[in-house]
């Protein structure tokens, strides 16, 4: 039988538990072709950093938490924007209590908004400045995915599955999972960057999203799923 999984990271992860050969298959998503007339948000401040994504502690939404709370103290005209369900953290608490206790000096430029719809979504991920995607461990998340499809710059972490979509050409910058200071630290140099590096990366991003895009992806599925029946068929008729 054929093992498939959507990431490098989860491949691997798998291939050593079990033993097994796995192939690495991307699942595709298709956007809306209507979402130029999706409705632009405008209560929302800019320039802004945006986090969407269940607030969970293997999300990292904590310690970009940490991380906003040192740059929002030098940036007064930028704003965070966290978009996502909210959860309950190891101490009992909600997730977006910790968020906002963390932030508490700043929260006149923080907005926490529960889970939207995809036509609510979209418009703030296209408004953005950057997307911060720090989870300790991921598995190619659709944040991931839906930020390079607007040609956003990332951040995220090392380790998992953002190395493959981010680094050649690099559309973001990568940092150590759960380290505060080093994510702080690309936090600025996203909001510093000149003009022709942001120009870059984000031809960056559109490449990337390209390699991700259903045109890419399906015949690769169509391909690998073809293999499985024809082997599938060859060894009943061995039988």
């Amino acid at each position: 039988k054929s093992l498939y999984a959507p990431s490098r990271f989860l491949a691997e992860f798998t291939s050593e538990r079990f033993g097994r050969s796995v192939d690495v298959l991307h699942t595709p998503i298709f956007f809306p072709t209507d979402i130029d007339t999706f409705e632009q948000p405008d209560h929302i401040p800019k320039p802004y950093v945006l986090f969407f994504g269940k607030m969970t502690v293997k999300k990292g939404i904590l310690v970009l938490a940490r991380a906003m709370r040192e740059f929002l103290k030098t940036r007064p005209d930028w704003h965070f924007v966290a978009i996502g369900q909210n959860s309950e953290a190891p101490d009992g608490r909600s997730m977006l209590h910790h968020v906002k206790t963390i932030l508490q000096d700043y929260l006149d430029r923080v907005l926490c908004i529960d889970a939207l719809p995809h036509d609510r979504l979209l418009p703030i991920i296209k408004d953005s400045e950057f997307v911060a995607i720090p989870s300790l461990a991921d598995n190619l998340p659709n944040a991931l995915i839906e930020s390079l499809y607007f040609k956003k710059r990332v951040v995220a972490t090392t380790g998992s599955c953002f190395e493959d979509h981010l680094a050649d050409p690099p559309a973001g910058i990568l940092v150590k999972p759960n380290d505060a200071l080093e994510l702080t630290d690309a936090l600025f140099t996203m909001a510093e960057m000149d003009e022709l590096t942001i120009a870059k990366m984000e031809r960056a991003a559109e490449i990337q999203s390209n390699r991700l895009s259903p045109e890419a992806i399906v015949p690769n599925l169509e391909k690998a799923f073809h293999a499985h029946i024809m082997r599938t068929r060859n060894l009943e008729e061995t039988k």
